[in-house]
């Protein structure tokens, strides 16, 4: 059975990446002769993790024998978590090749295969579709690459977080699984592998067809040395354990450790082979300006990208997915024009003047209330809504280093916590516009718990734990001092 069809070039110097030795390697720059390599160096990997790990062990069942009471409990922890990571890479190195290509007979019997067909459709039907929307960028982006050196700017989210489409989807209400490039999985007993069998409609924007090896190819691209993602190796390689094709249409991806919604942690989007023929260690160069083909509904045309102007976006005709349930009624904007505007207060204006059709900082108090009293808010032009969302927000607060001197103490810190008063940084500064959160990170269902509350701001309560931590006297200026005067 013929799975690998690849028209790349062999090059010079063959590169794969993530070993730490500085010995020459045979390199390759396509997949078929990198992929034996990579695996030899997994394997490679595993064992110095084994014996890196046997040492630490012994070393601390060393230290436990002849442990106090009172650093007895640390060790042992360190311990079982040492026993945890020999147990990971012994699970690791019985499943054999990090890249495996297998026969569907090779596939497991009695899987419970799933299409995440009941819930509810996303869009809504009422939806328009055609014209264009008009946003901007505060830069223009480094690169049009996906990855590599700079391509993790502010504007790859539009570019391709947002609209590529991976192996599944989560539902935004019910965060349940749903099809994507994958029309049906299945999750192993062990919560560790996953099986996915491809929807057969599923195509890149360009009208290439998806096929499995795709997946595997993706990973190559990016763990190979032909590029710099020293974050993507690491992760490739101490995350995932085996991706394995099973034919043109099936494949499996296996996690180093059982995740909760094992599905979603699994999910990688493919990348189309055809678009990195010439992939290389010229590649940062080479496709420096070139958008790749994505499973998403819209593409860029080399014509529109305006470099230092703007980067315009089409709807793909005929997409794919576009009669699919959970993708029918969104993405229906047929162009999108994203165009550099340096200046906030300038991109306001334009937005008022109808240039631009939305303006995300409108959320901030100085816009939502003084710089929008105005006539064209007045008049009905601009209509101002407010809502919650659902979705969990990036933190905002106060972050203490706690490696930095006084901060060390614990005391010091539950002082500070009750020190600051977060409500009337609420009302005078955000208005009374906003909430504390009762915790770090909440909106995650079930996964946030609700045990965990935002300590009160309380003067009293400041004063009683900075006492513990020795601060007991109060300085001429103020400042509370312990009795060697450290302040």
């Amino acid at each position: 059975m013929r799975v690998l069809r690849l028209l790349v070039l062999l090059v010079g110097l063959v590169l794969f990446g993530c070993s730490d030795s500085k010995d020459e390697k045979v390199a390759v720059t396509k997949f078929e002769e990198f992929y034996p390599q990579y695996n030899e160096y997994i394997a490679g990997w595993i064992e110095g993790e084994l014996t890196r790990l046997s040492g630490v062990k012994g070393d601390l069942e060393e230290r436990l024998a002849g442990a106090e009471d009172g650093e007895r409990k640390a060790l042992e922890e360190q311990l079982e978590e040492v026993g945890t990571d020999v147990a990971r890479m012994e699970f690791r190195k019985n499943l054999g090749d990090y890249f495996a290509f297998k026969s569907i007979e090779d596939l497991p019997e009695g899987l419970n295969w799933e299409d995440g067909m009941d819930e509810a459709e996303i869009g809504d039907p009422a939806r328009k579709r055609g014209g264009t929307f008009r946003y901007y960028w505060p830069n223009f982006p480094p690169t049009m690459r996906p990855f590599g050196t700079e391509s993790n700017h502010s504007a790859r989210n539009d570019l391709y977080d947002d609209l590529e489409i991976g192996l599944v989807g989560l539902h935004p209400e019910t965060l349940g699984v749903t099809p994507a490039v994958a029309r049906e999985w299945a999750v192993s007993e062990d919560k560790r592998t996953v099986y996915f069998r491809l929807d057969p409609d599923a195509k890149y924007n360009d009208g290439v067809k998806v096929e499995a090896v795709d997946v595997p190819f993706g990973i190559f691209l990016r763990v190979s040395d032909n590029v710099v993602t020293p974050y993507q190796k690491q992760y490739y390689r101490e995350q995932f354990a085996q991706i394995a094709v099973y034919d043109e249409e099936t494949l499996s991806i296996t996690l180093a450790n059982a995740k909760p919604l094992t599905p979603y942690f699994t999910n990688v989007a493919p990348a189309a082979k055809h678009f990195y023929k010439d992939y290389g260690p010229d590649y940062e160069e080479r496709y420096q300006w070139k958008v790749p083909p994505t499973t998403g509904a819209y593409f860029v045309k080399d014509e529109d990208i305006v470099k230092g102007v703007s980067v315009t976006l089409t709807r793909a005709k005929d997409w794919w997915a576009d009669d699919k349930k959970y993708y029918r009624n969104l993405y229906n904007p047929s162009r999108i024009r994203y165009t550099v505007v340096r200046d906030e207060p300038k991109a306001f204006e334009l937005f008022k003047a109808g240039e631009i059709d939305f303006f995300r900082r409108l959320i901030q108090p100085d816009y939502w209330y003084e710089k929008s009293e105005e006539e064209v808010f007045f008049d009905g032009y601009i209509e101002k809504h407010e809502f919650y969302i659902k979705y969990p927000h990036i933190p905002w607060g106060l972050w203490l280093n706690t490696a930095q001197g006084l901060l060390g103490d614990r005391n010091v810190r539950l002082g500070l916590q009750h020190g600051m008063n977060m409500q009337r940084v609420i009302d005078v500064e955000f208005r009374g516009d906003y909430e504390r959160l009762p915790q770090m990170s909440g909106g995650y269902g079930e996964f946030s718990d609700p045990e965990l509350k935002a300590r009160e701001f309380s003067v009293v309560k400041a004063r009683e734990y900075f006492a513990k931590a020795g601060f007991t006297t109060v300085g001429g200026d103020g400042i509370l001092e312990t009795a060697d005067g450290t302040r």
